[in-house]
């Protein structure tokens, strides 16, 4: 009977995922943001000593959502950090090659001059591979090698923060259906990021806020909607970060 219930259960979560896959392309297709920044991908806070800070990622880390550069991801965070340390700040933010962790490499390759004098790089990817539902197993082994291709370029003083992926499960464009097996996936995949991230010193894991899945999450909230996430999601992230107080 166990054997039976097994196979039924995997059977069960096969058919769950490939209607949720089937829904989030046509949802993806019927609800695009199409507001992204124009300007340049790199900015400058003000004052000594400078930190420098690479962003790497999907649509999160290159500014979807906003009309500026400004109000990225990547220079929320740098301002934060040079108003905690009162040191300036560097930024730039580069998209990785395909949007998944598989892309992290030869995105190092072609960034190699700017990962290797950086003293902050942020990886910043998941929802792709989550939306996608990629096997557990998949995304480790793309984790390790995205890890260690990054760690290998940087300098042995330089912090690499990897975000966990946001909490999908509170997509308001999808089914509830859908929303309970995306929110089960990113768990999974969260999970295993947890335990690889733990086995690296100068690697450290940023929590999604929680003061962010509060609400529902809706395409056409508008640019303040992302603004405000990105700014929240960078103060998370530079609070990660042992040597900030």
């Amino acid at each position: 009977m166990r054997l039976r219930n097994d196979s039924g259960n995997a059977a069960g979560r096969v058919l769950a995922k490939s209607l949720s896959v089937i829904e989030m392309v046509f949802r993806q297709r019927a609800t695009p943001v199409t507001v992204a920044p124009s300007d340049q991908p790199e900015g400058t806070v003000e004052g000594i000593d400078p930190d420098r800070i690479v962003v790497l990622g999907d649509w999160n880390a290159v500014g979807l959502g906003v009309a500026t550069f400004q109000l990225s991801l990547a220079a929320c965070f740098a301002r934060d950090l040079a108003a905690r340390t009162g040191r300036g700040a560097e930024w730039v933010a580069m998209p990785v090659d395909g949007f998944r962790l598989a892309g992290v490499p030869p995105t190092v390759v072609i960034a190699v001059d700017r990962i290797a004098v950086a003293d902050i790089v942020i990886l910043v990817l998941g929802a792709a591979e989550t939306m996608g539902f990629a096997p557990p197993k998949r995304w480790r082994a793309d984790m390790i090698v995205a890890i260690e291709s990054l760690l290998t370029v940087m300098g042995p003083s330089a912090s690499l923060i990897v975000a966990e992926i946001p909490p999908l499960d509170n997509l308001g464009v999808v089914s509830g259906f859908v929303s309970r097996e995306l929110g089960k996936h990113v768990r999974l995949l969260n999970s295993v990021t947890r335990e690889i991230t733990e086995e690296y010193p100068h690697c450290v894991l940023s929590a999604f806020p929680e003061a962010l899945t509060e609400n529902p999450w809706e395409t056409t909230s508008g640019t303040f909607r992302f603004s405000h996430t990105y700014s929240v999601w960078a103060a998370s992230m530079v609070r990660s970060l042992a040597f900030v107080v």
